[in-house]
């Protein structure tokens, strides 16, 4: 009787831990999820490099080796509850049969609908589904990222500042001293008015009357 509980008592600490093991994929896998989904939406909405994306990668396989750890243990588990349970089922009116259950519906899912087998191989390649994912938004981002051919990209062109600013020669200021002086002294300007010949003075002579010439004389 007391070997009897004390497989009893084994069999259900092994099936809190299976619970828990459970409980902790469940939230690992929620977790991806939340990193697919913010790639995703940086991605295409916001303003995230593509090779931003390689740290998604780097988390997603964190997440999986802390699945495989938990699978790891779920697989020992599994494995002493199944014989726990064979031990019980030969006692009288002892008979747990969770273990062996699962176990049938499992076989009897591999010989079922398309369906059926989708999801029971979909659930261990969690992960591997989430690395296409996210390498198909890598190869999108650089795909849309690329400049099309039929549009034409035009480059500002940056003048020297010397080749927009002309050199303009200032206009030439008139010497307003020497005009000042020129009209101040009218000497100045009959210097530079031009002297009467002496061929000029002679004409000038013949015209005139005699009288005159000796008036002149």
């Amino acid at each position: 009787m007391n070997q009897i509980n004390k497989e009893w008592e084994e069999y259900k600490i092994l099936q809190d831990k299976l619970d828990k093991i459970g409980d902790f994929r469940f939230k690992v896998r929620g977790w991806t999820i939340t990193v697919i989904s913010a790639v995703v939406t940086g991605g295409f909405i916001g303003n995230m490099t593509p090779f931003f994306l390689i740290l998604p990668l780097l988390l997603v396989f964190i997440f999986q080796l802390l699945e495989k750890n938990q699978d790891i243990w779920q697989e020992a588990f599994s494995k002493r509850v199944f014989r726990l349970e064979r031990q019980i089922s030969r006692k009288p009116n002892e008979s747990p049969r969770i273990a062996r259950s699962i176990r049938e519906r499992h076989s009897e899912v591999k010989h079922g609908g398309w369906f059926d087998k989708l999801a029971l191989y979909a659930y261990p390649n969690f992960f591997i589904g989430m690395y296409f994912l996210i390498i198909l938004v890598l190869l999108l981002k650089l795909f849309l990222s690329q400049p099309q051919p039929n549009t034409v990209v035009k480059t500002p062109v940056i003048k020297p500042l010397s080749a927009t600013i002309h050199q303009v020669s200032p206009p030439k200021k008139e010497n307003s001293f020497t005009n000042s002086n020129a009209t101040a002294n009218p000497l100045n300007s009959q210097k530079q008015s031009p002297q009467p010949n002496d061929k000029d003075i002679l004409k000038e002579k013949e015209k005139m009357h005699p009288e005159d010439l000796q008036f002149a004389q």
